[in-house]
């Protein structure tokens, strides 16, 4: 007898800028491409059962408009509320937000504002300062928004390098 299925993680897909994101099985990989625009799935919660392996899962798609950078940056963060200051490990950039991971558990919720400072890898080894708020949790891993209006041409330049 196989054991109850963990149907309560819900895994995030992204589209690409046509609309189209790929929905691969936590369990087999096996990957189907659907057009979450024109299905109007985009932002809801769905339930689907792989054609391959029949396993069921759950998924959201959140149509990404903007593009993400994947890099390996070090760097710190400090929680306003708190002031706990931690290193953490940059994955990927965009001019809207940051991912990133954690090596030990923080206490921290979604909606919580931090401050994140890094170095760019790029000829100047620039310094960015920014405040996030937190639009995800999975673990260790981290996805937030910056917040503010400052722009940071140095981060600007990087991206489309």
């Amino acid at each position: 007898m196989e054991p109850p299925e963990d149907n309560t993680k819900i895994l995030t897909f992204y589209t690409e800028k046509s609309g189209i994101a790929s929905i691969v099985c936590p369990t087999c990989g096996l990957t189907k491409e659907v057009d979450a625009v024109k299905s109007n799935i985009a932002r809801k919660k769905i339930r689907a059962t792989c054609q391959k392996c029949k396993k069921s899962f759950q998924f959201i798609i959140e149509i990404r408009t903007i593009y993400r950078k994947s890099v390996r940056l070090t760097g710190q963060c400090q929680h306003m509320r708190t002031n706990q200051r931690e290193v953490i490990q940059i994955n990927d950039l965009s001019m809207n937000g940051i991912g990133f991971t954690h090596p030990c558990p923080i206490d921290l919720s979604i909606g919580d504002t931090l401050k994140v400072a890094f170095r760019l890898d790029d000829r100047r080894n620039s310094k960015i300062q920014l405040r996030v708020k937190i639009t995800r949790i999975d673990n260790h891993s981290i996805g937030a928004e910056f917040v503010g209006s400052r722009y940071e041409p140095s981060l600007g330049f990087y991206l489309q390098s």
